[in-house]
């Protein structure tokens, strides 16, 4: 031992062993940093900057010191959140594996980052090398970026995810991915009812089957989405008709409506209900031929609705051909006229004297040619000019409208039925691509038969 060490304080000895013993011992702070800045051995720097308290000088230790142990003894005695980030980020552009590899080292990192320093570069280089749990855990509970709780959250198993983290935190994102690994049905139902954030509540309701708790939320909740999806998984139809009936929100009652098979229900809602879409729903589920309640309102709907496309759908339900003539003449829809005319083609007796004057008279403009043919076999059997048959839908039960408008042609002028065997009616080539249309004239008079 040197004679001077005799003389001078144990914290200058010479032997290093002997300076960290009595570093260890101060309480000084001012000279407990000076000794962390400027003593020639990094184990007593080390234990200097233990002793520190000035946040502001330990962070510039854990910045500039020469010894990377001695900056990372320095980055886990700080205490300032906001020091921790900075510093943490400063090492990871240069990739200082050696920092980072400490896991404990980059939850602290992780959970001191402020939201406007995180970005998908930080997030990736502390996370890679995280493996676990408690530190996953630890980062969910206490970052102060939500993206980063979020980011932990997605790591953790069932097992290992804090249930109050999807009651608690102040993130709906991070409640919502809580929420994505969670199966206890308790906590799941009080985060379906009570979550103030619609988004989380449909996470939970995802995840919910206990139709009892469904049918509340069903009822209650006040996003329609929410409502909308508890709606879809229930089962008893006479709550998913009274919310048909009931519901505020147009998009849940065309839902519930498309779960009703009650008759009664369905014609009521495509009578009364507000809503078009809605209605046109209602309307669409009608089964005429089981339903006296919605023949009634199939034919009530297709003479009084306000809307042309639930019109056309109720007259598609219709098979009373006096009230298919009379619509097909007195709606103010074209389209709407159009269709009823073609049902009342295909459902009228073949002896009506209506039918005649709806394929004769000019004033019946919306009849198709494909409809006028239907009518015209439905009227005449036999071709015009050489006598050859003209099909009905009855005769073969399989005959479309496009392949009856191959069978057969009507001129109003000449009241003469032909059939395209014969040759009155030539297949003339129109348009590109190699199709073909029916195209001619009549025989007789020269009047063209499809305009």
């Amino acid at each position: 031992m040197p004679l001077i060490d005799i003389f001078r304080p144990k914290w200058q000895h010479s032997d290093w062993g002997v300076r960290c013993a009595a570093v260890a011992r101060l309480t000084n702070q001012t000279l407990l940093a000076k000794i962390a800045l400027e003593d020639e051995n990094s184990d007593v720097r080390e234990v200097a900057v233990r002793k520190l308290t000035d946040q502001w000088f330990i962070a510039k230790i854990a910045r500039e010191d020469q010894s990377s142990d001695v900056r990372k003894v320095a980055l886990e005695t700080l205490t300032d959140q906001t020091l921790v980030a900075q510093i943490g980020l400063s090492l990871i552009p240069a990739y200082d594996i050696e920092k980072l590899n400490d896991q404990t080292l980059v939850a602290k990192i992780a959970i001191a980052l402020a939201p406007e320093d995180e970005n998908s570069h930080v997030s990736w280089v502390l996370f890679r090398s995280l493996r676990d749990p408690a530190l996953f855990a630890k980062i969910a509970l206490e970052g102060r970026s939500s993206n980063v709780r979020r980011r932990a959250v997605e790591n953790l198993t069932v097992n290992t995810l804090p249930a109050r983290i999807a009651l608690d935190d102040e993130s709906s994102d991070v409640r919502s991915a809580a929420v994505s690994k969670l199966f206890d049905k308790s906590i799941l139902a009080k985060i379906a009812i009570d979550d103030k954030d619609s988004g989380v509540r449909d996470s939970a309701v995802r995840k919910l089957n206990d139709q009892t708790l469904l049918a509340k939320i069903a009822r209650e909740d006040e996003s329609s989405k929410v409502r909308r999806l508890a709606l879809e998984k229930l089962t008893d139809e006479t709550l998913v008709a009274k919310i048909a009936i009931e519901d505020g929100s147009s998009d849940v009652r065309k839902v519930a409506v498309g779960k009703l098979t009650d008759q009664t229900v369905l014609a009521r809602i495509g009578i009364e209900d507000e809503s078009q879409v809605v209605r046109l729903a209602a309307v669409e589920k009608f089964t005429i031929g089981l339903s006296a309640a919605a023949k009634i309102a199939a034919a009530k709907i297709a003479l009084d609705d306000k809307d042309r496309d639930v019109r056309m759908a109720a007259v598609r339900n219709l098979r009373d051909t006096t009230l298919l003539a009379k619509i097909a003449r007195e709606d103010e829809s074209s389209d709407v006229r159009r269709v009823a005319l073609r049902w009342f083609v295909l459902w009228t007796d073949d002896k009506s004297e209506l039918l005649k004057i709806i394929v004769s008279n000019a004033k019946y403009s919306e009849v198709s040619y494909a409809v006028r043919s239907l009518a015209i076999a439905k009227i005449s059997k036999d071709c015009g000019r050489c006598g050859r048959r003209v099909e009905s839908l009855e005769d073969e039960g399989t005959l479309s409208l496009s392949e009856m408008m191959k069978i057969a042609a009507f001129c109003p002028k000449c009241k003469v039925v032909t059939c395209l065997g014969c040759g009155g009616i030539e297949r003339a080539a129109s348009g590109g691509g190699g199709t073909r249309s029916l195209g001619g004239s009549c025989p007789k008079c020269g009047t063209n038969l499809l305009p």
